[in-house]
């Protein structure tokens, strides 16, 4: 039996994809091996990372619509009207990865650039800048548990590495966004 799929967003480590084609996203990726792949991600396409329920592995998957897993726990377009109907694009472990960078998307950072600070995510450490007033951050686990919950009033960083592997939703000043530490 098939499982709808929770979507898990990242952008550097989360980012918003584009509303019309025209403005098309790219997604470039070099893997271990140096093969070069590059993806146009268009209109109605998503990026994200997802778990294959098997072998727990993290994969980077570009898809429109559903995505849902079959009898083995793999990862595969969403094919019946209980879990909504899918394409898969693209689909690899992220171990087999060496570099991903997307173009033409909005990230977190433009996001939050108006908001009287500056967010920059890096391998799983948040640097918050040119803090005018006070910043509430809050940081979750996927099932809502609070891992820590502060305010900052400065320049600071923090390193989300440290609540453990795997995926992290940070909020900030009401900003949500998800994060993969690993």
């Amino acid at each position: 039996m098939q499982q709808k799929f929770l979507k898990l967003f990242i952008a550097a480590s989360a980012f918003i994809l584009p509303s019309a084609a025209a403005n098309a996203a790219i997604m470039s990726a070099t893997t271990v091996s140096g093969q070069n792949i590059s993806i146009q991600i268009g209109d109605g396409m998503q990026a994200g990372y997802m778990a294959n329920q098997s072998s727990k592995e993290i994969y980077l998957c570009v898809y429109e619509g559903t995505l849902s897993y079959d009898e083995n726990g793999n990862i595969i377009p969403g094919d019946s009207p209980e879990t909504g109907f899918g394409t898969l694009f693209f689909s690899m472990p992220v171990s087999d990865l060496n570099h991903i960078e997307f173009q033409g998307m909005t990230g977190v950072e433009s996001i939050l650039a108006e908001a009287g600070y500056t967010v920059n995510i890096t391998d799983g450490i948040i640097l918050i800048s040119n803090v005018e007033s006070p910043v509430s951050v809050g940081i979750y686990s996927l099932s809502g548990i609070a891992e820590a919950e502060l305010t900052v009033s400065q320049d600071s960083s923090i390193d989300i590495n440290r609540y453990g592997p795997g995926m992290h939703l940070v909020k900030i000043n009401g900003n949500s966004f998800k994060i993969l530490a690993k």
